[in-house]
């Protein structure tokens, strides 16, 4: 990337961000809140080290090399069966787990075992492949030989899509409607939701796993579309609890867009009310980014026991320190929304030189 790319990565969504302590719900919490703990409010006003919010965490140096150069705006990373992966414009590289350059799937063009561009990819450690989403389908490679594998042809873009096991996967589709089941064939087993304009918004990470869910977000409101793995079936839940009625719904959305239209209503939509931009969850701990009015980001903490928020942008608002490495204070502490792993949270930390690839912060345990 350079490290500017991720940040900018940062910029283009995030622009695009409140929880206080409390106590937990435990065995009450509605089971249709992806994040029922979390309830907003107060923020953390005290300057905290980052060395206080996170524990079992290390850094990970990823490599540069002539070959392992990081670029592009949308460096979705994925962290899983003993590997780094990272989008590199329409080039997929591979790290090992502690950050030495390994090899990159790299075959672009218009051949039978080529792709014409990377929509999106995901690592199916199942069968030791990265699956790249292109106009010809889903392409499949072997890894680490990054050999051609096979093609799974479809009808249509998946524009994000996530392997959900047993031989389907979830795509995000510019269809009329929008979600799709797919099997190994094309096949669409299940599909799901009418186009929304209103809601509709593409990620880095656009599937989050959360508990026996797979979810993605609906634009900037509260609610996520959730592929239910246990039955095999669609549901809308919330995100945070609706008692925080100071967020965005899907229907405010939709009141906004016919008041201001396509372009201008997302900008209007935060001037008023506090919007979910990622979230992610490990165990029982969970990460919230938020952007809240007048252009205020904040981060929410849950350590599975207490739920804190901090204040991170604007710059002289930010209270929390990072005192672990040398990195500017932000905006790396929001940068979890590009990444993606089974068992922690990864943070992308910008580098002073920008000819140089970033080092990334996983952390195992939140305090």
């Amino acid at each position: 990337m350079r490290c500017k790319s991720i940040i900018a990565a940062f910029t283009v969504i995030a622009i695009a961000g409140m929880a206080s302590s409390c106590s937990r719900q435990g065995k009450d919490a509605d089971p249709n809140v992806l994040l029922p703990e979390i309830t907003l409010g107060s923020f953390v006003d005290t300057q905290t080290p980052l060395s206080e919010i996170i524990g079992d965490y290390r850094l990970i140096p990823l490599e540069t090399t002539d070959e392992s150069l990081i670029g592009g705006r949308t460096n979705k990373i994925i962290k899983k069966d003993g590997h780094i992966f990272v989008r590199s414009n329409n080039e997929v590289l591979m790290f090992g787990e502690n950050g030495n350059f390994q090899d990159k799937l790299s075959r672009v063009g218009g051949g039978p075992e080529e792709y014409e561009s990377i929509f999106d990819y995901d690592i199916v450690p199942e069968y030791n492949e990265i699956w790249v989403s292109s106009n010809s389908g889903i392409v499949r490679y072997e890894y680490p030989s990054m050999e051609f594998s096979g093609t799974i042809p479809l009808k249509f873009f998946a524009n994000s899509f996530k392997y959900l096991g047993n031989d389907t996967f979830i795509a995000y589709t510019p269809e009329d409607i929008v979600y799709k089941v797919v099997s190994m064939d094309g096949k669409v087993l299940n599909e799901y939701f009418e186009k929304d304009l209103a809601n509709s918004t593409t990620f880095p990470v656009q599937f989050v796993r959360i508990d026996n869910c797979i979810a993605t977000q609906l634009g900037d409101s509260n609610s996520a579309v959730c592929y239910v793995t246990d039955s095999a079936s669609f549901k809308i839940k919330d995100i945070l609890s609706p008692k925080n009625d100071q967020l965005a719904t899907t229907e405010i959305n939709r009141k906004y867009y016919d008041l201001y239209g396509y372009f201008d209503f997302t900008s209007k939509v935060r001037q008023d009310y506090s919007t979910v931009c990622w979230f992610r969850k490990i165990g029982d701990q969970a990460l919230v980014f938020m952007l809240n009015p007048g252009d205020e980001r904040s981060i929410v903490i849950d350590n599975g026991s207490t739920v804190k928020e901090y204040k991170v942008w604007p710059e002289d608002k930010n209270v929390i320190k990072n005192d672990i490495c040398d990195t500017p204070d932000v905006p790396y502490i929001v940068t979890f929304g590009s990444c993606d792993s089974d068992d922690s949270f990864i943070f992308i930390l910008p580098n002073d030189d920008e000819e140089a690839n970033p080092t990334l912060l996983e952390v195992k345990k939140l305090k």
